[in-house]
Order: structure tokens, then C-alpha cells, then sequence
């Protein structure tokens, strides 16, 4: 229901504009896999609207086709997918919060904190994380793999979609994997390699069969690369050191802009920063 109400809202009767009016920066479907769920903030009466849809998919749908899901997640679960709290500002409630319980973000006192509990950390939280532009189509596609994952406990969903798909003039930082996307979120472990490779298909086109970006650079892990350069569909190997990881694999960068706008982006470096004077990790042209 939920994939559909933000990426398909037409096969539900939803809006477009309410579709879109709705989102989350740690969003999480996570109620069949036993994570707590994190709901959807909808603008105005569109959290109602969004609601009304989906207590008359569970009365007319969801009890009959999928008697199964609602043993599997059980009544008092289903039940909190239908509780609603009005929020004001969002910006109000993470300073109301961060004052109530400093150390929960570990940010400072007055300071509006990340969702996800941003701030200075002493060691790499998404070490090993592989943080993907889930495309619509994958989603939607609604395979074996795309329910999967979105049953692990709570991955912690960006929403993405809406109007971001077309709104670009071409003048700004968001890879059009990243404006295709439907979710951006991290995909840990075992499961990087098979939606790696299960997404491939849905990602932007690149020359000459050159590996599709797929990655998000706000949470890019430190240890962030691609497959190997020979074959997409195998991981690029833990124990390889950093040279044979440059040689042998997919650069982090060509994950994230494409090969074409990473080498765009780097003449573009090399021809206002000939010296490399700003240089910094993950960053474009960056040397050690």
C-alpha cells in the first residue's frame, strides 16, 4: 500500500498532491520483520486524506487477501499504523526534544539534529554500508527482493520521489539517480551485492556499458567503492589493498556522479584548482 500511495498514488486513488505532500527522512515499513515502524509526515489535511485510503485498504483489502500478514504482524502492530500526532514544526519538536534529552542526538542544545542523530562521532557509523538510490521502478516492481528489504528492522528510509524526478534545470548537486530514486537508504552486509545487482537494471545508462551511479553521497560510507571493473555483478574483494581496490574496482565517485559528470566535474576541479589546494576525502580529485 504504502509503496504505492508514494510512487503509484493513482492505483489507490490518492492524489498526486497528496502523494507528494507526504515523506520522511527515517522512514520505515518495518512492521512485518518486527522493527518499530516510523511513519510518514504529511502536510496539512493530507495526513488525513493519506489515512482515510489506508484504513479502507485494510477494511476491504488487506483482512481478506492477506489474512496471513495480519497473524504475522499481529492486531496491536497493525493497529499503530493508524495513530496520527500533529506536529506544528518539525523544527520545534527536534529543539523541544534536544532539550528534554541532550544526549539522545548528541547535538548541542539548541541546535536542530540530524533525524538519523547527526553530529561529530569518533568512529565511521556507516562503515561497510552501502547507502543506494532505490529507483521507482524497482520498488514498484514489488519483486522477492524489494519486500526483503524493506522488512529488515527499520532501515531508516529517506523518501524521495515527487516532483524531484522532472524539477532539476540541470544547475544543481542531485545525480539523477538520486532525482529517479523512490527511497535512499543503507543496505548493510550479505544483502549489498544481490539488490546491487537486482537495481542495476532500473539505474541511469551509462557510454560504452560503463558501471550505473547508484549511490547517495549524503551517508556514503568511508569505505565506499564499487564492484570490480570486470564483473558488476561480484563485489570488490575486503582484503584487497587500497591500490589493487583503484586498479580492480569501481571508483566510489563513478558511483555516485557517473563516469561522464565525474569526469566533468574533475576538468572542472583541475581547471579552478590546478594545485589541489582543497583537498579532501570523498571529495572530487581528492589525493593522498
Amino acid at each position: 500500500f504504502f509503496i504505492d500511495a508514494l510512487f503509484a498514488p493513482g492505483t489507490l486513488n490518492i492524489s498526486e498532491e497528496t502523494s507528494d505532500s507526504c515523506g520522511n527522512t527515517g522512514y520505515s515499513l518495518a512492521l512485518a520483520g518486527g522493527g518499530a515502524a516510523s511513519g510518514l509526515l504529511c502536510n496539512g489535511e493530507h495526513g488525513k486524506k493519506l489515512l482515510d485510503a489506508w484504513k479502507k485498504y485494510v477494511a476491504e483489502i488487506l483482512v481478506y487477501k492477506y489474512p496471513s500478514f495480519v497473524v504475522q504482524v499481529g492486531t496491536d502492530n497493525l493497529k499503530s499504523v493508524f495513530l496520527t500526532e500533529l506536529i506544528y514544526s518539525y523544527v520545534n519538536q527536534h529543539m523541544v526534544e534536544n532539550i528534554r534529552d541532550p544526549f539522545r542526538t548528541r547535538s548541542p542544545v539548541g541546535r536542530v539534529p540530524d533525524l538519523e542523530g547527526g553530529g561529530p562521532t569518533i568512529w565511521p557509523v556507516y562503515l561497510g554500508v552501502w547507502n543506494a538510490a532505490m529507483p521507482i521502478e524497482w520498488l514498484l516492481s514489488k519483486s522477492e527482493g524489494v519486500y526483503e528489504y524493506l522488512s529488515v528492522t527499520p532501515p531508516s528510509l529517506h523518501t524521495q520521489g515527487g516532483v524531484s524526478r522532472y524539477s532539476s534545470d540541470g544547475m544543481d548537486a542531485v545525480p539523477v539517480q538520486v532525482r529517479q530514486s523512490g527511497f535512499v537508504g543503507p543496505v548493510f552486509g550479505s544483502m549489498i551485492t544481490p539488490l546491487r545487482n537486482a537495481m542495476r537494471p532500473f539505474m541511469p545508462v551509462q557510454p560504452e556499458q560503463a558501471y550505473p551511479p547508484d549511490t547517495e553521497f549524503n551517508h556514503l560510507a568511508p569505505d565506499a567503492v564499487g564492484p570490480l571493473k570486470t564483473n558488476f555483478s561480484a563485489p570488490c574483494p575486503s582484503d584487497f589493498t587500497q591500490q589493487e581496490t583503484r586498479d580492480n574496482c569501481v571508483d566510489w565517485a563513478d558511483t555516485v556522479w557517473g563516469v561522464e559528470q565525474h569526469a566533468r566535474l574533475l576538468n572542472i576541479k583541475r581547471q579552478l584548482d590546478p594545485k589541489n589546494t582543497f583537498n579532501c576525502y570523498h571529495c572530487i580529485g581528492y589525493e593522498m
